[in-house]
């Protein structure tokens, strides 16, 4: 989603102390929409037991899933560690002279657990994406901004 003020930066400079009034409102509201959407991010789900057969496509992944099972490197189905949900942050930053809202992660796995284009078939159905989780929030998002807008604009 983009909300863009157009000549944001160009007003800002114009109006010297009051532009950088308007800018700091900005970055607080962007922060606030952040936090709506990351306060809203459903828990981790509990363990699927999903059998990983059908994702097997040759027999060496058959052979490497059962080495790493009987060796202990991996565990079916997998215990929940809450590494993904700890590597998730919310960051707000001036860009260009835009402010910028994200939520995402550091941790490699997230791509395959949480994105919605490259979400792992295994985690299909069990997993939520970061997308859909945000379309669900679009209009509380949307209402933060109209909002801080009124504010603005009402003086209140």
């Amino acid at each position: 989603m983009r909300v863009e003020i157009v000549g944001l930066p160009q007003l800002t400079a114009r109006l010297g102390k009051i532009g950088e009034w308007v800018n700091r409102g900005i970055e607080s509201t962007m922060q606030e929409a952040v936090k709506v959407v990351y306060d809203q991010l459903p828990p981790d789900p509990s363990p699927s037991g999903k059998s990983m057969l059908p994702f097997i496509k040759s027999a060496l992944q058959f052979r490497w899933l059962m080495w790493a099972i009987n060796s202990g490197a991996i565990t079916v189905p997998y215990p929940r560690t809450g590494e993904l949900r700890g590597s998730l942050r919310q960051e707000v930053r001036s860009i260009g002279g835009q402010w910028v809202g994200s939520i995402g992660s550091d941790s490699p796995k997230a791509l395959y657990v949480i994105d919605e284009r490259r979400q792992a078939a295994y985690h299909k159905g069990t997993w939520w994406t970061l997308q859909a989780e945000f379309r669900k929030v679009k209009n509380n998002v949307l209402g933060v901004f109209a909002k801080a807008l009124a504010r603005v604009i009402h003086g209140s």
